[in-house]
């Protein structure tokens, strides 16, 4: 019987062997199968044929997870970031104006912080035909605004070329829509003689909006190696830029090391002092010529070098920027004591200076100097909307409480209070 039982297990033992050689690859088969090449002809090789497909399928899977994000997440990058439409004044022709807002929207565009609106020619088309129905040639940067938000832009960029000693200035602001905001602005100067020239001041006046070297931004998207290789330039978000040191209370100013006492009044931080920072532009004085003014008062600035005075992460103030002070500041009529400063206003007229402000009385300049020391002068980003080259200012005075407002021209001298 034992002899019996020993047999019959030979004879499936040997049946075993033999389907278990049956069922080994041929060396045809190991190259589409490469996980059966290493299982040798033993009695575990059933199972290790059972469990390689199940271990094969995820890889497809994980393969597909993988390029998924890579489809999904850039699109929504793009689509997020904030529309904007562009204006441009002051050229020879209209040709001309259409040619820099173009090339402006292409740099803003290209920076990878801005898309462009979908109907730029109907934003133009509307802008000129609100200044036809004014009359007026311009328009305020309120009515620019809602035109911009009406197109489906987030922001409006509003630049100017302007003729000036010969040479030839591009200046720009980009506004917030919705608040009025000037959240940046821009300048560039020199020759406009040929189409390369107003290529290199278009890539100018972008770079100074955004803050960043000029050779970040490029009209085509790329820039040239010294060995003729082209490179697509580091979108200008990702670039390095000098930011002022700050403190709780005070603020240095990388470009000449001069620091500044800051105040937050409401929702925004002012300096509490007058910049005193003369651009590599100039158009700026200290009162009579005298240094010793400017250590005292800062300078004083013509508009256009005012829109680009601060230093990074500061702008010029705007008119509902100078609103919201006085307002804090109990209005119009009581403002006035509540900014000056404790001292140096004649006749009395010092303040009580309550919030800090300091404002002290550094005059003005029109051609000649006056005022110093009985009245204090500041200038505003907001256009007066004339037509005529007018901008809102505030003013001090040393026999009275108020904070007046008024259009001024852009070629008067006036002080610069920074905020941010």
């Amino acid at each position: 019987m034992k002899k019996t039982i020993v047999c019959f297990l030979m004879v499936v033992l040997a049946g075993m062997n033999s389907c278990a050689s049956a069922t080994q690859p041929s060396s045809q088969n190991r190259s589409a199968t490469p996980s059966a090449t290493q299982a040798s002809p033993s009695s575990t090789a059933p199972v290790q044929q059972a469990v390689q497909p199940i271990a094969a399928q995820p890889q497809p899977i994980q393969l597909a997870q993988a390029s998924q994000p890579q489809a999904q997440v850039q699109p929504p990058a793009a689509a997020s970031r904030p529309k904007v439409a562009v204006y441009v004044t002051g050229g020879k022709n209209a040709s001309e104006n259409k040619a820099l807002a173009a090339r402006m929207t292409h740099g803003l565009v290209n920076s990878g912080r801005y898309s462009a609106i979908e109907r730029t020619d109907a934003f133009l088309d509307q802008v000129a035909k609100e200044m036809v129905t004014q009359r007026s040639g311009a328009i305020d940067d309120k009515q620019i605004s809602e035109l911009g938000r009406q197109a489906g832009a987030n922001f409006v960029c509003v630049a100017e070329i302007l003729a000036v000693f010969g040479d030839h200035q591009i200046s720009a602001r980009i506004i917030n829509v919705v608040s009025v905001e000037v959240v940046a602005s821009g300048v560039a100067e020199g020759a406009l003689k040929n189409i390369n020239d107003f290529a290199v001041l278009s890539n100018q006046v972008v770079a100074s909006l955004l803050g960043v070297a000029q050779s970040a931004v490029t009209v085509s998207g790329t820039t040239t190696t010294s060995a003729g290789q082209a490179v697509t330039a580091t979108p200008p978000s990702a670039q390095s830029v000098t930011v002022p040191t700050t403190t709780s209370n005070t603020i240095t100013d990388p470009r000449d090391g001069k620091t500044y006492r800051t105040v937050k009044i409401g929702k925004l931080t002012w300096m509490a002092q007058n910049l005193n920072f003369r651009p590599r532009t100039d158009n700026t004085w200290c009162y009579g010529n005298d240094n010793d003014n400017c250590d005292k008062y800062g300078r004083l600035y013509l508009w256009d070098a005012a829109m680009s005075a601060c230093p990074a992460g500061w702008r010029l103030p705007t008119k509902e920027d100078w609103d919201d002070l006085i307002w804090e500041a109990d209005g119009k009529d009581a403002a006035g004591s509540r900014l000056k400063s404790k001292s140096g206003w004649s006749n009395n007229g010092n303040g009580t200076d309550k919030f800090g402000f300091s404002a002290l009385p550094g005059g003005r300049r029109d051609g000649s100097f006056d005022n110093v020391g009985t009245g204090g002068y500041w200038w505003s980003a907001t256009e007066f909307g004339s037509g005529i080259g007018y901008v809102w200012y505030r003013r001090m005075l040393s026999d009275n409480s108020n904070v007046d407002e008024d259009g001024y021209r852009k070629s008067y001298g006036f002080s610069v209070r920074c905020v941010r």
